[in-house]
């Protein structure tokens, strides 16, 4: 069965479809929103839609139980689950999304979404020029707007999400295109704020090669996301940046104020304080989901990072303290 596909188009240049203070080409960017719904246990390849037009699209897919949707390289996706978890594997990476979660893929990366049984996702996949033209011309001709990362958006953020898909699905969506993509800008600038700090501080006289250094580092940090729980070393961090690691760990401490090493321990602090709300795993069992090498360094970390013992955490949280 083919998947069923609408198509609104966009003028998405003028000033009354940007957000405030945005600059804005002289030129208008002209695109659609391409809206595909994929039935249950369907598959599909996201850039057979570009192939076939001429124009270019922000495409939205509301991806059924059991689908499977294949995007290649060249275009960046914004992945959530609706309904249930999310599987997506991202050059040879894969993470398991949990509800309120907002994944950012990497431009230079194939991927695949994976809707397990029972469960719904929404996908935004679009060129990096068209989020471009989304969020508004900053000045920046070209190169990276929209960068790879992990975003827990919390109820307000998937509330956003499925407004927009609704928007998109309904009647008069073709009347409403603007306000959709108009939506979908703030909710996406809403997820990158406090990015425009950590660019300021990275090397480079231009504003695209501030960006470029960021988007190298945001790749180290996504990847530390994507396998807190297993072996990492800042060697390894650094070949993902493509830093020398003396220049990686000078650079990273001058955006983010620590060390790679220190930000790895405070991300898997975080994910064990997360995981000790759930009576269904021991504070070994946390300890080793959380990547500590053994349950004395993870109770070490605790103790230095928080002040509280894992035990003592797990009862505050179970007593809502």
């Amino acid at each position: 069965m083919q998947p069923r596909i609408s198509t609104l188009m966009a003028d998405f240049g003028t000033a009354e479809n940007v957000p405030n203070g945005a600059r804005v080409r002289a030129r208008p960017l002209e695109f659609g929103l391409r809206v595909t719904t994929l039935a249950a246990g369907e598959r599909f390849e996201a850039s057979r839609l570009l192939a076939s037009s001429r124009e270019q699209h922000v495409m939205l897919f509301h991806c059924g139980p059991g689908s499977l949707l294949s995007v290649g390289g060249g275009l960046c996706g914004l992945l959530s689950p609706l309904r249930g978890k999310l599987s997506v594997c991202d050059g040879g990476s894969q993470v398991l999304l949990q509800d309120k979660v907002v994944y950012v893929s990497d431009t230079n990366r194939p991927y695949e979404l994976a809707v397990p049984h029972g469960g719904r996702a929404i996908a935004l996949v679009a060129a990096q020029a068209v989020w471009l033209g989304i969020l508004g011309d900053t000045g920046l001709s070209g190169g990276t707007v929209l960068f790879p990362a992990v975003h827990d958006v919390g109820t307000p953020g998937r509330r956003a999400l499925v407004a927009c898909l609704r928007e998109s699905l309904g009647r008069d969506a073709a009347a409403r295109k603007a306000q959709i993509l108009s939506r979908l800008s703030a909710f996406v600038h809403g997820l990158q704020r406090g990015y425009d700090d950590y660019i300021e501080r990275c090397p480079g006289r231009t504003l695209a090669r501030r960006r470029n250094a960021f988007l190298r580092l945001q790749r180290a940090r996504l990847h530390i996301a994507l396998n807190n729980g297993k072996h990492i070393d800042v060697s390894t961090l650094a070949n993902i940046a493509n830093y020398s690691m003396w220049q990686f760990i000078k650079l990273f401490r001058r955006v983010f104020g620590v060390t790679p090493y220190a930000f790895l321990s405070n991300y898997r602090v975080d994910v064990a304080k997360s995981l000790l709300a759930s009576e269904n795993l021991s504070v070994a069992d946390v300890a080793a989901f959380a990547g500590f090498a053994s349950r004395s360094a993870f109770a070490r970390t605790m103790k230095k990072t928080t002040g509280n013992t894992a035990t003592a955490l797990r009862v505050a949280n179970l007593r809502g303290g």
